[in-house]
């Protein structure tokens, strides 16, 4: 019983040290698949109206491009977070 709670607990701190660090990357990562998730039809009509050729594209660049960048600054952060700890 003891080795359960304890292996359960390093899984909900793992997954608390996830959150806490990537609830920017994670939530835009669950706007773009909420995006994906769209219907074409709906995606189809406001692409209509956009004045320049290939705006899915450009928009797609723009998602994932935010992604990246997101994720490499919590990435960033975290080991900003782990040379200070090591210094003191």
């Amino acid at each position: 019983m003891f080795g359960f709670c304890y292996i359960l607990h390093i899984i909900l701190y793992s997954l608390m040290y996830i959150i806490r660090n990537f609830w920017k990357t994670i939530g835009w990562a669950v706007f773009v698949l909420l995006l994906s998730a769209w219907s074409g039809d709906k995606i189809n009509q406001v692409i209509a109206l956009m004045p320049f050729p290939n705006v899915d594209k450009v928009a797609h660049f723009g998602m994932y491009f935010i992604f990246t960048f997101l994720m490499m600054h919590d990435l960033n952060h975290i080991k900003d977070r782990a040379d200070r700890k090591s210094v003191v």
